[in-house]
């Protein structure tokens, strides 16, 4: 779900000698270079700490199907994010990365309680619970610490979201996951579930940019108590350039000797909204870190807020 452009790398072994070219280059950086974990954290309305930079492993990393086989060259790949400094991967059952990520969380040489596992289910809202399994199987770990309804398109009616969340909430019981929560969810499909919930989603994923950010809806989740996540957060750079952002962001990266995306994962995290990112360019991973160097003047995170508010998308 999370991404951070609109290429399309058609399969995952056809993009192998492009992400070999990306490790050689990366392991060419002087080892003093590199990022240890120093990614901010939250704390959920649950009390569990979530990093509040999360690596994507959909987009330029999804397979054409879910049961493809196991790529080697992403786990190498996942090996050096964890490198860099990344400990919160999402993931979700149909993206089919979940193996190769349980993989290179095993290679580093970490522990697993060092690292932060969220996973989403789609293809498997029939039994929430089996799904969970599944993932579980596939990361090689006995619990995920965020486990999340993918998108609420599976609802016919309240009903059905309200069902659907109850069962989550049993999974909290077997120790399976730590917090559960939801994505896409827009506030008539929350409401029936706090109607009903004993344990409140504890994260809603969202699109959450300048020129897409529904600020109202935002400070609504906030309100209650459920921490936004945001992906498609560097949209401005790719999926919508050409917009008025582009006049402003480049001025503000060389105020603060950064890269532009630096600036767009700032802006989010100065509104406490948590964000996911990804690329197969280590360089520019490098990049996105670079947001535990500085935090934005407040003028300035109201200078893109305004300025995305003349492009809005939102829906």
């Amino acid at each position: 779900m999370a991404k951070d452009g609109a290429e399309d790398i058609g399969s995952v072994g056809t993009a192998a000698s492009t992400i070999a070219e990306s490790v050689e280059e990366f392991l060419s950086i002087p080892k003093c270079m590199l990022f240890t974990s120093r990614i901010p954290h939250i704390v959920l309305n649950d009390s569990s700490v979530m990093p509040m930079m999360a690596f994507g492993t959909g987009t330029y990393w999804q397979k054409p199907h879910p049961e493809g086989p196991f790529t080697r060259s992403m786990v190498e790949f996942f090996k050096i994010v964890i490198m860099q400094g990344y400990r919160h991967f999402d993931c979700a059952d149909f993206y089919g990365t979940e193996e190769e990520v349980g993989v290179a969380i095993q290679e580093s040489g970490i522990p697993r309680e060092d690292f932060y596992i969220t996973t989403k289910v789609r293809d498997g809202m029939d039994d929430v619970e089996a799904a969970l399994d599944r993932s579980l199987k596939r990361l090689g770990t006995h619990y995920v610490d965020l486990f999340l309804i993918y998108s609420p398109s599976f609802a016919r009616t309240p009903q059905d979201l309200q069902h659907a969340w109850k069962e989550m909430e049993k999974l909290v019981s077997t120790k399976k996951t730590r917090s559960i929560g939801v994505s896409n969810y827009q506030r008539e499909h929350i409401e029936p579930v706090l109607e009903v919930a004993t344990l409140k989603p504890a994260v809603n994923q969202i699109e959450f940019h300048p020129y897409a950010r529904c600020l109202d809806y935002a400070y609504w989740l906030e309100d209650n108590n459920i921490q936004v996540q945001g992906f498609f957060g560097l949209a401005p750079l790719n999926l919508s350039s050409g917009g008025p952002l582009d006049r402003v962001l480049p001025c503000i990266a060389h105020i603060y000797d950064v890269n532009e995306n630096a600036v767009l994962i700032q802006w989010m995290l100065s509104y406490g909204v948590t964000s996911i990112s990804t690329s197969r360019d280590p360089v520019r991973i490098e990049q996105y870190l670079k947001v535990t160097e500085f935090k934005l003047d407040e003028g300035l995170v109201s200078l893109i807020t305004v300025v995305g508010n003349a492009n809005n998308i939102c829906t």
